[in-house]
């Protein structure tokens, strides 16, 4: 018997229960900054697909 979805789930379950409980993380304001920098960066770096774009446009 495989019981590795089982502790896959029960992991899940656990991390779930976990978050659900715990307090919210408190962030201090040059790390959100921080944070918030990256992230437009990663977004901005992020490849568009402007044939697809062109293509919605023209039907």
């Amino acid at each position: 018997m495989n019981t590795l979805p089982n502790i896959k789930t029960s992991r899940v379950e656990i991390l779930a229960k976990l978050s659900l409980d715990s307090e919210p993380a408190q962030i201090d304001d040059p790390t959100l900054v921080e944070l918030c920098d990256w992230l437009w960066g990663e977004f901005q770096a992020t490849p568009l697909n402007l044939e697809l774009s062109i293509l919605a446009n023209n039907y």
